[in-house]
Formats: C-alpha cells, structure tokens, sequence
C-alpha cells in the first residue's frame, strides 16, 4: 500500500501554534490551538486507516483505536474523556478525546471547547 502523504509525527501543529501567538502575544488570540488539533486528529485518523485497512468496517479488537492514540500521543495529545461529547462518542478521530501535552496549549484549548 502507497505511503501516505499526511504525516501524522510532523511537527505541524506546534509551528502553527507558535507562530500564530508569536504573531499577536496574546493568549486569547491563539486560536489555531484547536485547528492545530483538527488537522493533527485528522491526518492521525487517515493514517491508522492506512494502515489498517482490513480493520475498517470492524475494530472489534481496537488496532486503529491505539494506532490512532498512539500517533496523537507521539505528535504531543493525550487521550482523555473529560469532555461530554468524547463521552457520547469516545472514538479515536474524535478530536475532543485529547488535550495537548504542553500546559499553554492545553489552557487555551481547554478554555476553546468549553462551549462545544
């Protein structure tokens, strides 16, 4: 199967964030934060389904689940199930099942979806 063209370990999303808050210096203006975490659940997904092809229709036994997880966990999220949509739906290309690694990101996202 041909490679992918998404990487899901590249380091995208945090030049994204970084330059955007470079950019205005305040943290309520980050708003790439979330996108970042759009892009990143996406390319992830696409690339656990790449991956695992046989295992599309049925993942009865969860390998693109923790391939996904694992890819978003190396690229700098952590799974989690806080938010009350992950809860309704705890899929790995769920993009509100994770919150970034890094204690600012985490803030200002955090902060992004309270009111989705």
């Amino acid at each position: 199967m041909g490679r992918s063209r998404f990487n899901c370990h590249s380091p995208l999303a945090k030049r994204v964030n970084e330059e955007n808050c470079n950019a205005r210096r305040i943290a309520g203006s980050c708003t790439s934060f979330f996108k970042a975490q759009q892009i990143q659940t996406s390319a992830c997904g696409l690339e656990g389904e790449t991956a695992h092809p046989t295992d599309r229709r049925d993942d009865s036994g969860q390998v693109i689940f923790k391939h996904v997880v694992r890819r978003m966990k190396t690229a700098g999220y952590m799974w989690t199930n806080q938010h009350k949509r992950c809860q309704d739906a705890p899929v790995s290309t769920n993009l509100l099942c994770y919150l970034p690694d890094r204690t600012f990101a985490r803030a200002i996202t955090t902060a992004q979806v309270a009111s989705e």
